[in-house]
């Protein structure tokens, strides 16, 4: 009889458990699904942004690029934020694809007639210039390493595009870098110099700042340094990268460095380090530091080297002795160094001043994907980018319209803010009264403060104030009312309403419904898109002329020379990091 039972039990809920346990594997498989990885630098992406890629994605950062392009060569990696020399090289290598740019920016910018303009003229340059440099080496290739690939040359001989004939079924299309990547941000080197009477009470810094601007003369990289040296700047700091390092010795080898490490292709002006003349160009480095700071390179008492940004601007920064007087750094470093107290509240901000030499150079970050990603997962991808990232769909490549947006959401964010200091207000005020009559007051309040106008409250704004700046709200594009709310913003001393233009607008800026806009206030760096350059410059930094042209990156003329990073093939690297670290290690 028990046995009938067990077994009459055993038949109703074994199904059950064998359905309970499918279900769970069901839920767990759901909750554990396969993720594909995207690569970036690390503190290179917002995490506001961060966190909506990875509902889709496996969101890795790393330190070294090399680790990153491990991660394309070995299919570890779809796609990630690569630097502009790293993704020539893949191009090379046969190992990222074209992108189909309509999926990002629309049918309209789909080719690069259109799609350039969308580009700051520097952005665009580079870009071109990466071109040379592919078609450079496309040319040189002796030992038919790139064999796969050809070149068109125009009537005068001279190549304008090339393409890898083992992937191309259409023999009238032909590539160029730009087909391959979609540019991010983009950071030109300088030299950043501290003038922080209380943390470098030893610096001679208004005799440094006055020589400096002096005649609003372009100096070279070993004038900057010995006018610095000369005024008690004694400890600098400087990249581990060996390549930027070559590029600054070969600036500074001599008169004829152009004949000796550049060529032309087309247009373009290029770097070209090759067997012949690398050595010179580290030797001239190690000889620039010692000439211009007057402490030889291995003296690492007067001298930091840092592979990390962070590091160097907060070694500049910080308020301690034996720390830098001044760093090689970007652009975008020197950026978040001037705002100090992001990173040390008890270091005043503004105290940074950085200067580009009349020679320099530019590096750009995209983002690439990898060949073997098939067509429907780089849809999806590119979708991802088009609506967490660029956003071109909502502003639709219109400053207005950005301007609209971006202050449609200040202007709620500031009503929310001062309706909530207002119920603050009301509850301080009643926080004696008899408890009786201030629980019906209370009442009263809640129920009807849905109806309550924040434009009838009694503020400390002066009624004309108040009018000026609903006539801003309404139309900040009016130069009218941008220049009274640069006013206002630049010398409000109402401490109890500055958040209404410092808080608020650091969090328009990071919380921003423009993917571009919350990321440069993540990230400092200079970004790609002419739009979104525009915007930033004419809104983030009010009238700060200093922290502007930290961010303004100037165009090349004829005093001043912007060039790219070269591209180095893997033989050649070797015998560079061999002879580099030989040179620079004690």
């Amino acid at each position: 009889m028990r046995s009938r039972i067990l077994k009459a039990i055993s038949l109703i809920f074994l199904p059950l458990i064998f359905i309970a346990l499918f279900l769970a594997f069901l839920v767990i498989k759901s909750t554990n699904q396969y993720r594909p990885s995207i690569y970036n630098y690390e503190s290179y992406l917002a995490p506001t942004i961060i966190n909506k890629l990875k509902s889709k994605y496996n969101f890795k950062e790393f330190k070294e690029i090399s680790e990153f392009t491990q991660a394309l060569l070995q299919d570890k990696a779809i796609a990630g934020i690569g630097s502009d020399f790293q993704a020539a090289q893949l191009i090379l290598d046969r190992k990222i694809q074209k992108i189909d740019f309509s999926l990002v920016y629309g049918e309209k910018y789909k080719d690069w007639k259109e799609r350039q303009f969308l580009y700051t003229p520097n952005v665009r340059e580079h870009i071109l210039r990466f071109d040379a440099l592919i078609l450079n080496i496309l040319e040189s290739d002796k030992s038919n390493k790139y064999k796969n690939f050809e070149i068109k040359k125009n009537s005068e001989g001279k190549p304008i595009a090339f393409r890898d004939k083992l992937n191309n079924n259409n023999k009238e299309v032909w590539d160029h870098f730009y087909d391959y990547i979609i540019p991010y941000f983009t950071q030109d080197k300088g030299i950043a110099y501290n003038i922080n009477p209380k943390t470098r009470p030893n610096l001679n810094i208004n005799n440094a700042i006055e020589k400096l601007n002096k005649n609003d003369k372009i100096f070279s990289w070993n004038e900057i340094l010995q006018i610095l040296s000369k005024n008690n700047y004694t400890h600098f700091g400087w990249t581990h990268a060996y390549l930027d390092n070559m590029m600054i010795g070969a600036f500074n080898s001599g008169e004829n460095w152009e004949k000796i490490f550049t060529k032309k292709i087309g247009d373009n002006k290029i770097f070209d380090f090759n067997e012949s003349n690398y050595k010179l160009a580290i030797d001239s480095f190690i000889n620039f530091v010692k000439n211009s700071t007057g402490n030889d390179i291995k003296n690492n008492k007067k001298h930091y080297f840092s592979g990390d940004g962070l590091e160097l601007l907060n070694h500049l920064i910080e308020p301690k002795t034996s720390r830098s007087d001044a760093s090689i750094m970007y652009n975008g470093d020197a950026l978040d160094a001037f705002y100090s107290e992001d990173n040390f509240q008890s270091v005043e901000s503004g105290l940074i001043r950085f200067i580009r030499p009349k020679n320099t150079y530019m590096l750009m970050d995209n983002w690439i994907i990898s060949k073997s990603l098939s067509k429907k997962e780089t849809t999806t991808f590119l979708k991802a980018i088009r609506d967490h990232v660029i956003n071109i769909d909502k502003h639709k490549n219109n400053i207005q319209n950005i301007e609209k947006i971006f202050f449609n959401q200040f202007k709620n964010n500031m009503t929310k803010q001062l309706k909530q200091s207002a119920e603050a207000s009301f509850f301080e005020t009643i926080h004696n009264i008899d408890k009786t009559l201030k629980d019906k007051l209370i009442q009263e309040f809640l129920k009807n403060k849905e109806f309550f106008n924040i434009n009838e409250k009694s503020t400390s704004f002066e009624e004309w104030n108040s009018k000026k700046f609903r006539e801003f709200l309404k139309d900040p594009t009016i130069q009218e009312n941008y220049e009274w709310f640069l006013i206002w913003r630049n010398n409000y001393q109402d401490h109890n309403e500055a958040f209404l233009f410092d808080d608020l607008m650091s969090d328009a800026f990071a919380n921003s419904e423009i993917g571009s806009i919350s990321n440069f206030d993540y990230v400092s760096y200079t970004p790609t898109e002419k739009i979104i350059y525009d915007f930033i410059k004419k809104w983030y930094f009010g009238s700060n002329k200093v922290a502007i042209s930290i961010f303004d990156q100037p165009e090349s003329n004829n005093n001043y020379q912007v060039f790219s990073y070269p591209i180095i093939d893997n033989n050649l690297r070797t015998k560079i990091i061999t002879y580099y670290y030989e040179k620079t290690k004690s």
